[in-house]
């Protein structure tokens, strides 16, 4: 969005024009994803669900953000379609030593008692994420560095999670108890914002800014698992549900714009933290014994780095 302030008033007679790529780096996590929990004592242990379960390991990815945006001329409202597409992923491998075990966290088999325990246990999870915006906000400045855009529109999300879980050794003596699961959302609905951006200097070259929104999307959510050890069902679950769901979002940063062409034309740079948090996501139920937390929402967090081309 271009500044509407005193400097900034010659370029409002021309329609303007924005196209930015951003680079995500990205750390994406999920509550009730523990595969097992901290190892008991064999022989002085009567129940294994006793002890704290265990985080996977949450990795750092990479994505990527897609924007465009139009502002008529001599308008104040900004209209702007976004993409933002990225893959987590999360790993876990845990064995036991010698004359200790642990609990299977995600045993759903109807025979699974808190006695059970296995050896060895290993876990990967992964996320591919599409989250698309068309958004309208409206712009003014009510002094020369301070700048406000409140906004709405509509956000559409795809999100389609898989969890693969292996246990052996212990109550699974000669082969690998295997886990499959899957939890797949869509969902769109209304979105609201507000972004702020503070003008560091006269020229309007480095802006401090931050933005906050949220929404609530309606959308269905897929969930499907099974168990099987050796060519045994232990368990097999299907479920399709309509749900609906909060997302709130927050980024902040620094930009620095270079203009050219008596400033028609231009190229920004932006740095900065975001933050998203999808509510109640994970809809996959537990086991009997209730190891996990209750926790079920969805966290983005990490840096982006934009490219933007103003004409």
């Amino acid at each position: 969005m271009r500044w509407i302030a005193p400097l900034l008033l010659a370029t409002a007679a021309l329609d303007a024009w924005e196209l930015s790529v951003d680079l995500l780096y990205w750390q994406a996590r999920e509550h009730r994803l523990d595969c097992t929990n901290k190892p008991s004592v064999i022989g002085t242990t009567v129940d294994f669900t006793e002890t704290d379960p265990i985080a996977p390991h949450f990795e750092w990815d990479v994505g990527f953000r897609e924007r465009f945006a139009y502002t008529p001329s001599c308008e104040e409202w900004e209209f702007s379609l976004e993409w933002t597409h990225i893959k987590n992923r999360a790993h876990e491998e845990r064995s036991a030593h010698l004359g200790e075990a642990s609990f299977p966290v995600w045993v759903l088999a109807p025979d699974a008692f808190v006695s059970d325990f296995i050896f060895h246990a290993e876990e990967h999870w992964k996320i591919d994420t599409n989250i698309f915006d068309a958004y309208f906000s409206y712009c003014f400045a009510p002094l020369n560095w301070l700048q406000l855009m409140p906004g709405a529109g509509l956000r559409g999300a795809i999100l389609n999670q898989s969890t693969h879980i292996d246990y052996e050794g212990g109550i699974f003596p000669s082969g690998t108890d295997k886990i499959r699961m899957r939890n797949n959302y869509w969902g769109v609905g209304p979105r609201i914002g507000l972004d702020v951006e503070f003008l560091l200097d006269r020229c309007q070259r480095w802006t401090i800014f931050a933005s906050g929104a949220g929404a609530m999307l309606l959308g269905k959510i897929e969930e499907k698992q099974n168990e099987h050890y050796f060519n045994t069902r232990r368990f097999h679950r299907t479920q399709d549900a309509f749900k609906l769901r909060w997302v709130v979002d927050f980024k902040a940063g620094i930009q620095y714009r270079i203009p050219f062409c008596c400033e028609q034309y231009a190229v920004t740079f932006k740095a900065g933290w975001e933050f998203h948090d999808f509510f109640r996501q994970n809809m996959l139920p537990q086991s009997k014994f209730h190891l996990l937390t209750s926790n079920r929402d969805l966290t983005y967090r990490g840096w982006f780095f934009t490219t933007q081309f103003s004409f």
